[in-house]
């Protein structure tokens, strides 16, 4: 829960006691706010009263938002990547006081509600004996992770379902407390009540607001549960301790030096922002014994489905129990070969080579991490997930400044700034702010070279989470700058903050006339578009239109895409795909709400949308 109590934690000690910088937790989940309006959760596996056969596994590994409808009968959760801290495999499942549409429970109040649930689907129980004695339940369970600590009043619980009764019943429950490693609770399930076909268990927890009115702009999301590792299986006993698999534990990052993402006319320019890049990968040894196991990487362009990059790294020496190793790749070539084209999209990979027969089938998905290097035309440190939200508060940050770094790799016209701002309980407020950007004085921000008039911060919808903002005049710049923000008035502006990745030193804050570095680790989510303005380009040299909320899903694709939009889709007269070269290779209707692409190569593509008004163009990928 987050009350001023525990601010200690997060303030840093300026010049007055008056006048802070704070992390905050947004009000609403943007990804699961998309996920909704693109229809992501759905139950097409079948009935959410199919039942199930042992084993029942879900460690979350699988790259979605909502819970895997094979197992789960709500959408509560947020399945994530970026919440947890060193979970034991890289997916979890987070509670919070989000529901699954992605915004603050209506019920929720300051004192204790009921929020998310995570609710299996029917699991036959009805085993014969012997053998039902040795049915275990076990999880792994953290709270806080990167986030908001749950308060000694809130509470994470868990309940099985009996059959016979048709009621819940109470089986477990942790009482709040701040962040601790992932623990392990097995529970042994031997009354007849729930050995039955039907059988079902579910995870709640208890959230509660913060009681305190005076800073709106920080109060959001609170008190998270992250859930990892279920398993419910019988031949099993007290001593089964392990988990009976290796894994990976962290997500792949960036291969760029310093950066996410740099506009890919930049990057062929000076390719020494690749210079001296490894690969890493972190993964665990669960197993009670000695693994023998090889490790692969490997890298694909997207634009033709080649092969840039392939390395067997080879079988992992001494990987014993409970021993967890990163492995540091260096790549000693550029993967990402040039080309003319106006963006490029890389997909790297690492995988494992186990968990290739029947009884590990269930672990395989923890086996492989995909990473997606863009390279579109802007530069980012954020990999675009706000865990949290920085900004200044207090008496006398009316003029208070913030600026991140950043150095143009090639001379080019700055069109816009992007930004990611969260929604917390004063989002309705109208809140003004001058977009700056400042050149580069010693490593430190210089002289004014743009700044805009005041700016109403908005909270954008979900198809679009950054809030692009266009200079009004023409600022070509190379080497260092920086950009951000200047404030008009004691407000909290609460900007998306990357708990994940790190921008460090690149990163100040002013209030009183001194820049001083920021002091969370992480990075503001804040960006530099370059190039030439977002217009449709004649003949052959077409590019993305940004001016518009259309949003292309899945992306990447295979055989079919559908959009979502703001606007009403029965404008669409019909659309045109072309390749990166500009050759047109689809012409379409819109029916149906799809739009098929199952003749499509894997590789990187535009596609026009002609409706009664303007023409839109979308970039978007097909991946085999």
């Amino acid at each position: 829960m987050y009350r001023l109590t525990i601010l200690t934690i997060f303030i840093i000690s300026t010049i007055s006691t008056f006048s802070q910088t704070y992390l905050a937790f947004p009000e609403t989940n943007a990804a699961l706010r998309k996920a909704k309006l693109l229809k992501s959760f759905n139950v097409a596996t079948g009935s959410v009263y199919d039942t199930l056969e042992l084993p029942f596994f879900d460690d979350f590994s699988k790259n979605m938002v909502y819970p895997d409808t094979a197992n789960w009968t709500d959408n509560f959760a947020y399945i994530n990547q970026t919440l947890a801290d060193n979970p034991p495999s890289f997916g979890v499942a987070t509670l919070d006081a989000i529901n699954g549409d992605g915004s603050i429970y209506e019920q929720a109040n300051t004192t204790s509600f009921i929020a998310d649930f995570l609710t299996s689907k029917p699991i036959n129980l009805l085993i014969p004996t012997p053998l039902d004695t040795g049915v275990f339940f076990s999880f792994m369970y953290q709270p806080q992770g990167l986030s908001d600590s749950p308060e000694p009043i809130d509470s994470l619980v868990l309940e099985f379902y009996s059959p016979l009764d048709q009621e819940w019943h109470y089986a477990w429950r942790a009482a709040g407390t701040t962040n601790h490693g992932f623990k392990k609770v097995l529970i042994q399930i031997q009354d007849s009540i729930y050995l039955q076909n039907g059988f079902r268990f579910r995870f709640k927890n208890y959230a509660s607001l913060s009681s305190n009115t005076d800073y709106l702009g920080r109060r959001g999301n609170v008190d998270y549960w992250h859930i990892d590792w279920i398993y419910l299986n019988k031949f099993r006993s007290e001593a089964d301790t392990f988990l009976n698999d290796a894994a990976f534990r962290k997500p792949l990052s960036s291969l760029l030096s310093d950066y996410e993402a740099v506009p890919w006319k930049h990057f062929y320019v000076d390719t020494a922002i690749f210079n001296g890049t490894t690969l890493t990968s972190t993964f665990t040894n669960h197993y009670s014994e000695e693994v023998y196991i090889s490790l692969f990487h490997d890298i694909k362009n997207l634009a033709n489905g080649d092969e840039t990059y392939l390395s067997t790294v080879g079988l992992i020496p001494d990987f014993l129990p409970n021993v967890t190793i990163t492995k540091e790749n260096v790549i000693p070539y550029n993967p990402f070969p040039l080309n003319y084209n106006d963006s490029a999209v890389f997909l790297v990979r690492s995988y494992l080579d186990k968990d290739t027969v029947s009884a590990t089938q269930m672990y395989r998905y923890n086996d492989t991490l995909n990473y997606y290097q863009k390279f579109y035309n802007y530069y980012a440190y954020d990999d675009g997930s706000a865990e949290a939200g920085f900004g200044m508060d207090g008496q006398q940050t009316e003029n208070a400044k913030a600026a991140v770094k950043f150095r143009a790799h090639k001379q080019d016209t700055l069109q816009a700034i992007q930004a990611y701002f969260n929604q917390t309980l004063n989002s309705e407020s109208k809140v003004y702010v001058l977009i700056t950007v400042w050149d580069d004085n010693s490593g430190m921000p210089g002289e004014i070279i743009y700044q805009s008039e005041g700016v109403q911060i908005k909270y954008e919808n979900e198809l679009n989470e950054f809030t692009t903002f266009m200079l009004d005049t023409t600022l070509i710049l190379s080497g260092n700058f920086w950009i951000g923000w200047q404030q008009l008035e004691n407000m909290f502006v609460n900007i998306g903050f990357d708990l994940n990745r790190d921008a460090g030193s690149k990163q100040k804050y002013n209030i009183y006339g001194v820049w001083t570095d920021v002091d969370y680790n992480g990075s503001i989510m804040i960006r530099p578009v370059f190039g030439k303005s977002f217009l449709i380009q004649s003949n052959n040299e077409i590019s993305e239109d940004n001016s518009q909320s259309v949003i292309i899903y899945p992306n990447p694709a295979q055989d079919k895409i559908f959009l979502k939009s703001d606007f009403d889709l029965r404008q669409i007269e019909n659309v045109e795909i072309f390749d990166i070269y500009g050759k047109k290779v689809i012409v379409s209707d819109y029916t149906n709400n799809s739009i098929s692409t199952e003749t499509l190569s894997s590789g990187i593509y535009i596609l026009k949308i002609n409706t009664t008004n303007q023409p839109i163009m979308k970039k978007f990928i097909i991946s085999r």
